[in-house]
């Protein structure tokens, strides 16, 4: 869980193996990796993703802006 006391933030999910792929998800919808959001007011999901060949891990933070 994260608090965020600030407006906006670039958001970076940097992947250890060279292969794999990062998505991630911001209160539903697709950011780009690096791209600088708004956080929305309350508590919202950051779901990061990633997948190498057939493996695959599911990452979720809850972010609450006060």
């Amino acid at each position: 869980t994260v608090t965020a006391s600030g407006t906006s933030a670039a958001i970076v999910a940097t992947a250890t193996e060279a292969d794999a792929k990062v998505t991630l998800t911001y209160d539903g919808k697709r950011i780009n990796n690096g791209e600088t959001i708004t956080f929305a007011q309350g508590a919202k999901k950051l779901v990061v993703k990633v997948a190498n060949g057939s493996g695959k891990m599911t990452y979720t933070v809850t972010i609450t802006k006060a």
